[in-house]
């Protein structure tokens, strides 16, 4: 795979100069289970901050095609930096087929991000509703916080970290979010699809449900994600 890779990146440098206005139709997102209308796209030697230069992937032996980026990037919907030989997924605009609505680096979504996570006061009997009138030491264990993370992997598979489960035994005043499990990821045209998973009776692990996230920050060392309308911010591991 990686000398097909190789192969490919030098396509991009040794056609580039012969392809000019090439219209490719819109193919269906294979990132998304061909579903949605987002280009799965390698990108090629001349691309910069108002134009995209990319081969259609899976490679098709096909010239690289151009789309115009400078309405994305107005718009903050260029997530990443796009660079010779990353994988992109593009969404063209259905009004002007040169023209890209949405650009997602997704080499630089790859990873495991990370933030903290602070808890909150358990409800139990007695307790001041007023929280300057609890004692230190509860204060104290309301600024101890926890780090979550997610990783992204290539192969759309996904691990999650963090929260820890509550036993019968654990008598603390201070209760952490849950985590949710995810385990895949997906991408249809501007959304990651998150898909949570969890063990049954059988210890089968099966897929329970989906959540929705719009991506509002994608840096080399900052994502922010707006999941299910709940913006959350990360930091690269």
């Amino acid at each position: 795979m990686k000398r097909i890779a190789l192969f490919i990146v030098a396509i991009c440098l040794l056609t580039v100069a012969g392809c000019g206005g090439q219209t490719v139709p819109v193919v269906q997102n294979e990132e998304a289970d061909g579903q949605g209308r987002g280009i799965s796209a390698l990108v090629c030697e001349g691309t910069n901050d108002t134009i995209l230069i990319y081969l259609t992937m899976p490679y098709d032996g096909s010239d690289p095609d151009t789309l115009n980026v400078l309405k994305a990037s107005k718009n903050h919907c260029v997530f990443g930096q796009p660079n010779v030989g990353d994988n992109v997924i593009v969404v063209r605009s259905e009004l002007d087929s040169t023209v890209a609505d949405v650009v997602i680096v997704t080499e630089d979504l790859m990873g495991r991000w990370g933030y903290e996570a602070f808890p909150t006061l358990r409800l139990q009997a007695g307790m001041p509703a007023d929280t300057s009138l609890l004692p230190d030491t509860i204060k104290q264990l309301l600024q101890v916080a926890r780090e979550y993370s997610i990783d992204f992997k290539k192969d759309h598979s996904m691990l999650a970290f963090g929260g820890g489960r509550r036993t019968m035994a654990e008598e603390s005043p201070v209760e952490y979010p849950a985590m949710k499990r995810y385990t895949e990821w997906r991408i249809v045209d501007d959304r990651l699809l998150l898909y949570v998973s969890a063990v049954d009776s059988t210890g089968e692990t099966n897929i329970v449900g989906v959540d929705t996230a719009r991506l509002v920050t994608l840096l080399s060392d900052t994502l922010v994600l707006d999941i299910n309308g709940e913006k959350q911010g990360f930091g690269k591991k």
